[in-house]
């Protein structure tokens, strides 16, 4: 779990930050939280899914079918798709709202090995305490990913209060054996079709319907995944021998 850490002017003044230039962070990501801006990029890209977290769904992108393991990222930390989701685009930073604080804050992962001495990377602050321009673009960024994320989590509220998210039955082949996979939801496409009007129209206002259709379109992109898996078997295997 990422340790995030307030970006203050008093402790981040005398130092810098270096832009990430691999995804090694989220070898171990198999699960990638996603928003209704990309899933058009996404589900051409890797499957798409839903998770249940507490009490609510959450849409995410399938890297792996089993915990610890993301099959898109390479040994040298190179993302192996076409498309690489804006939550790990957003690295080491994210918008957050720490106790005590009326509104999110920029934080960073204090443990992402990026942050440097002053010179040695772009600047967090300007000589007057304020964000440099650099820092003030990934904040808009980060900004605009958490209005999108807000949005896109509504979407799929709408889509689970009208019943239309059930078990994705699916199964992971290990060798000669197979096992089922638990825990991921898909589009009820059946149920979908055969929404009644007033249930189309809350799927229209909520903008649920591109995620619905993105979802359904992205399950044909479990060959890509078995073809990720297959590249690091290879690869796993060259190294061992």
């Amino acid at each position: 779990m990422a340790q995030m850490h307030i970006v203050t002017p008093d402790e981040f003044s005398n130092k810098s930050w270096k832009r990430v230039d691999n995804f090694a962070f989220a070898s171990q990501r198999n699960l990638i939280p996603v928003v209704g801006s990309e899933v058009a990029k996404l589900a051409s890209s890797l499957p798409l899914g839903f998770i249940k977290v507490a009490d609510r769904f959450m849409m995410v992108a399938m890297t792996s079918m089993q915990p610890g393991i993301n099959y898109f990222i390479m040994p040298d930390g190179n993302w192996l798709g076409d498309y690489v989701p804006v939550d790990l685009r957003c690295h080491p930073f994210k918008l957050l709202k720490p106790d005590n604080h009326p509104k999110k804050v920029l934080c960073i992962d204090q443990d992402c090995g990026l942050i440097a001495e002053a010179g040695e990377g772009e600047s967090f602050f300007d000589e007057q305490g304020k964000p440099s321009p650099v820092m003030q673009s990934v904040i808009e960024f980060l900004s605009q990913v958490e209005q999108n994320r807000e949005a896109t989590q509504i979407a799929v509220n709408v889509l689970a209060e009208a019943n239309l998210l059930k078990p994705w039955e699916l199964t992971l082949n290990q060798g000669e054996e197979v096992h089922p996979v638990n825990g991921i939801y898909c589009v009820d496409e059946q149920a979908l079709n055969n929404a009644t009007d007033d249930v189309w129209l809350k799927l229209r206002k909520a903008s649920a319907t591109p995620l619905a259709y993105a979802q359904l379109i992205s399950m044909n992109q479990l060959p890509k995944l078995q073809q990720a898996i297959n590249l690091h078997t290879h690869w796993t295997q060259q190294k061992t021998n």
